[in-house]
């Protein structure tokens, strides 16, 4: 499947287009968690992904093909957030995609996603009415983030959070739409 990857590593840099496949073969820099990271001209670090028009940020990102129990062609995108020390604002998610399908005239992705919280993210979530138990049509599975098993380091490529200067840069690079994918 196809995705774009913005690469940490120069915002003026258009988001590259790998398939889904070539994961494994793409450059990958230690975890930056621990340091504040040196942004040089190299690639490695992720700022942003987008799969389907759906764009994905986060401190770290893993993509495995046809995962098992889901249909052939799709891809297991898992992404989370782990950096700091506040326990309750660790969060993941794992979405299984398939290919945009035509249906009543229009494109509609096949998505079925868990989502991983604290119980104290979670609550403040379901309070303020952002908690995300059902996304268009589909039901999210919503877990403890204990409970989340995340990817072998391996598999596991690492995102950096920038300053926001830095960051702004970045969002105005062009966000693909789910068109690009018919």
């Amino acid at each position: 499947m196809k995705v774009f990857i913005q690469w940490a590593n120069d915002p003026k840099s258009r988001p590259e287009e790998i398939d889904s496949t070539d994961w494994g073969t793409l450059p990958k820099k230690r975890d930056p968690t621990s340091t504040t990271p040196t942004i040089d001209s190299s690639k490695g670090w992720i700022q942003s992904m987008s799969i389907m028009g759906i764009t994905f940020k986060a401190d770290h990102y893993s993509i495995s093909e046809n995962p098992s129990g889901y249909p052939v062609g799709s891809i297991k995108v898992t992404f989370w957030n782990d950096s700091g020390t506040d326990e309750d604002k660790k969060h993941a998610a794992i979405w299984y995609m398939q290919s945009l399908t035509l249906r009543d005239g229009k494109w509609h992705p096949r998505l079925w996603e868990e989502r991983f919280y604290s119980p104290r993210l979670r609550t403040k979530l379901l309070a303020d009415g952002t908690l995300p138990i059902f996304c268009g049509t589909r039901e999210v599975s919503i877990s403890n983030y204990a409970d989340f098993v995340p990817p072998v380091e391996a598999d596991t490529k690492h995102g950096v959070q920038l300053r926001d200067a830095l960051n702004a840069e970045y969002e105005s690079e062009k966000n693909h739409s789910y068109r690009e994918w018919i």
